[in-house]
Protein backbone atom coordinates (compact mmCIF):
# COMPACT_ATOMS: atom_id res chain seq x y z
CA UNK A 1 0.00 0.00 0.00
CA UNK A 2 2.90 2.35 0.69
CA UNK A 3 4.11 1.85 -2.85
CA UNK A 4 0.85 3.21 -4.25
CA UNK A 5 1.29 6.44 -2.26
CA UNK A 6 4.92 6.66 -3.27
CA UNK A 7 4.00 6.28 -6.95
CA UNK A 8 1.11 8.78 -6.68
CA UNK A 9 3.30 11.37 -4.90
CA UNK A 10 6.10 10.85 -7.42
CA UNK A 11 3.74 11.38 -10.34
CA UNK A 12 2.22 14.41 -8.63
CA UNK A 13 5.68 15.86 -8.02
CA UNK A 14 6.66 15.34 -11.68
CA UNK A 15 3.42 16.92 -12.87
CA UNK A 16 3.87 19.97 -10.65
CA UNK A 17 7.49 20.55 -11.65
CA UNK A 18 6.61 20.14 -15.32
CA UNK A 19 3.93 22.82 -14.99
CA UNK A 20 6.09 25.21 -12.94
CA UNK A 21 6.65 28.23 -15.26
CA UNK A 22 9.94 29.23 -13.59
CA UNK A 23 11.38 25.74 -13.90
CA UNK A 24 10.16 25.52 -17.49
CA UNK A 25 11.74 28.90 -18.40
CA UNK A 26 15.03 27.90 -16.81
CA UNK A 27 15.02 24.64 -18.75
CA UNK A 28 14.23 26.47 -22.03
CA UNK A 29 17.03 29.00 -21.43
CA UNK A 30 19.49 26.19 -20.83
CA UNK A 31 18.42 24.54 -24.09
CA UNK A 32 18.31 27.73 -26.20
CA UNK A 33 21.43 29.52 -24.98
CA UNK A 34 24.03 27.12 -26.42
CA UNK A 35 22.38 27.06 -29.87
CA UNK A 36 22.39 30.86 -30.06
CA UNK A 37 26.13 30.89 -29.66
CA UNK A 38 26.55 28.54 -32.61
CA UNK A 39 24.31 30.41 -35.06
CA UNK A 40 26.18 32.27 -37.81
CA UNK A 41 25.72 36.01 -38.00
CA UNK A 42 23.04 37.26 -40.38
CA UNK A 43 24.19 38.17 -43.90
CA UNK A 44 24.60 41.90 -44.56
CA UNK A 45 21.82 41.85 -47.19
CA UNK A 46 19.19 41.25 -44.49
CA UNK A 47 20.01 44.42 -42.56
CA UNK A 48 20.27 48.05 -43.53
CA UNK A 49 21.98 48.73 -46.82
CA UNK A 50 25.63 49.75 -46.63
CA UNK A 51 26.31 50.22 -50.34
CA UNK A 52 25.53 53.95 -50.40
CA UNK A 53 26.65 56.21 -47.56
CA UNK A 54 23.54 58.00 -46.19
CA UNK A 55 25.54 61.25 -45.97
CA UNK A 56 26.90 61.15 -49.52
CA UNK A 57 26.16 64.02 -51.90
CA UNK A 58 23.11 63.17 -53.99
CA UNK A 59 22.30 64.42 -57.47
CA UNK A 60 18.56 64.51 -58.16
CA UNK A 61 17.43 63.86 -61.72
CA UNK A 62 14.63 65.96 -63.18
CA UNK A 63 12.41 62.86 -63.14
CA UNK A 64 13.18 62.20 -59.46
CA UNK A 65 12.35 65.82 -58.53
CA UNK A 66 9.04 65.54 -60.38
CA UNK A 67 8.15 62.26 -58.63
CA UNK A 68 9.18 63.69 -55.26
CA UNK A 69 6.92 66.69 -55.77
CA UNK A 70 3.98 64.66 -57.01
CA UNK A 71 4.28 62.03 -54.26
CA UNK A 72 5.15 64.41 -51.42
CA UNK A 73 8.57 62.83 -50.77
CA UNK A 74 11.21 65.09 -49.22
CA UNK A 75 15.00 64.98 -49.33
CA UNK A 76 14.83 63.99 -45.64
CA UNK A 77 12.71 60.99 -46.66
CA UNK A 78 15.36 60.00 -49.21
CA UNK A 79 18.09 60.18 -46.54
CA UNK A 80 15.97 58.13 -44.16
CA UNK A 81 15.63 55.39 -46.77
CA UNK A 82 19.42 55.41 -47.20
CA UNK A 83 19.88 55.08 -43.42
CA UNK A 84 17.14 52.56 -42.67
CA UNK A 85 16.40 50.79 -45.95
CA UNK A 86 17.53 47.55 -47.56
CA UNK A 87 18.34 46.72 -51.18
CA UNK A 88 15.61 45.01 -53.19
CA UNK A 89 17.72 42.86 -55.53
CA UNK A 90 14.73 42.04 -57.76
CA UNK A 91 14.12 45.72 -58.51
CA UNK A 92 17.80 46.66 -58.88
CA UNK A 93 19.59 46.57 -62.27
CA UNK A 94 23.17 46.26 -63.39
CA UNK A 95 23.38 46.71 -67.14
CA UNK A 96 26.68 46.64 -69.06
CA UNK A 97 27.92 50.12 -69.91
CA UNK A 98 25.59 51.86 -67.44
CA UNK A 99 25.86 52.81 -63.79
CA UNK A 100 24.28 50.13 -61.58
CA UNK A 101 20.84 51.08 -60.28
CA UNK A 102 19.89 50.04 -56.75
CA UNK A 103 16.31 50.00 -55.48
CA UNK A 104 16.44 50.71 -51.77
CA UNK A 105 13.27 50.25 -49.73
CA UNK A 106 12.15 50.86 -46.19
CA UNK A 107 9.27 49.19 -44.42
CA UNK A 108 7.77 52.32 -42.83
CA UNK A 109 9.49 55.66 -42.63
CA UNK A 110 8.80 58.28 -39.97
CA UNK A 111 5.79 59.46 -42.03
CA UNK A 112 4.44 55.85 -42.09
CA UNK A 113 5.04 55.54 -45.83
CA UNK A 114 6.71 52.55 -47.52
CA UNK A 115 9.15 53.98 -50.04
CA UNK A 116 11.34 52.59 -52.80
CA UNK A 117 14.05 54.95 -54.03
CA UNK A 118 16.15 54.04 -57.07
CA UNK A 119 19.74 55.27 -56.96
CA UNK A 120 22.30 55.09 -59.78
CA UNK A 121 25.75 54.70 -58.30
CA UNK A 122 28.41 55.83 -60.73
CA UNK A 123 32.15 56.22 -60.11
CA UNK A 124 32.12 59.42 -58.07
CA UNK A 125 28.45 60.30 -57.83
CA UNK A 126 25.12 58.95 -56.70
CA UNK A 127 21.98 59.99 -58.56
CA UNK A 128 18.43 59.71 -57.31
CA UNK A 129 16.62 58.30 -60.36
CA UNK A 130 13.05 57.92 -59.12
CA UNK A 131 10.92 57.72 -55.97
CA UNK A 132 8.04 55.34 -55.43
CA UNK A 133 5.38 55.24 -52.73
CA UNK A 134 4.75 51.49 -52.47
CA UNK A 135 1.27 51.91 -50.98
CA UNK A 136 -0.41 54.70 -52.94
CA UNK A 137 -0.81 55.46 -56.64
CA UNK A 138 -0.31 59.04 -57.76
CA UNK A 139 -1.24 60.52 -61.12
CA UNK A 140 2.10 62.16 -61.86
CA UNK A 141 2.81 63.74 -65.24
CA UNK A 142 6.59 63.21 -65.25
CA UNK A 143 8.30 62.55 -68.55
Amino acid sequence: MNYKYLIVFSLLFLALTACDPAAKRQEEQQQVAPSRQLEPSAPATEGHQTLIDPDTKLIYTKHARCRMSCRHISEADIREVLREGHINEAKSKQEPGRCPAYAIEDERNSDHIRLRIVFAKCDNEVKVVTCIDRDDEFACDCK
